[in-house]
């Protein structure tokens, strides 16, 4: 019998879609949402999104603590665990629900020590271990709006971005 859907695991689901397959979050949300609480929804979007808003800086805090990239399933905990911890949530659970969402698949239960020690590390720095620098496109997407609207346009489309 499989586990009822949680809003982390819906979160994983939403963040794998996007920068993975290249679909939009709203073409996911439907499908992915559907069965979650309407509290359940919301906090699987906030956390999504403040992981897609935030990911430039959050694979580079990940990045110091790697030594190469690990799969996309460990990838994606790592980073909403890591965002969760920057921004605020309780080290114990976050780690908890990272290390048991990789033991729950057969292909990623060997990766449960790394991620375990990978936000140990993230959750003693503390939330100031995340740079706040502003995030910039990323080059496809930059060159796309540049082109399209002009570099003053995408350096406020990049502010704006960092907003959270």
């Amino acid at each position: 019998m499989s586990q009822p859907p949680t809003a982390r695991s819906a979160a994983l689901a939403l963040i794998a879609g996007v920068p993975g397959e290249g679909r939009m979050i709203m073409e996911l949300g439907p499908h992915v949402l559907e069965p979650l609480s309407p509290s359940d929804r919301a906090a699987a979007q906030r956390l999504a999104l403040g992981v897609l808003r935030g990911l430039g800086p959050i694979d580079r805090l990940l990045a110091t603590h790697l030594d190469k990239v690990p799969p996309p399933a460990a990838r994606n905990a790592l980073r909403l665990a890591t965002y969760e911890l920057t921004t605020g949530g309780a080290a114990h659970g976050v780690v908890h629900s990272a290390v048991t969402a990789m033991g729950a698949r057969r292909k990623t239960q060997h990766l449960k020590g790394l991620v375990n020690a990978v936000l140990r590390r993230i959750a003693e720095a503390g939330p100031e271990a995340l740079d706040k620098k502003p995030t910039r496109l990323p080059k496809w997407l930059r060159h796309r709006s540049n082109r399209a609207w002009g570099a003053s346009a995408t350096a406020a489309i990049e502010s704006a971005h960092a907003l959270q």
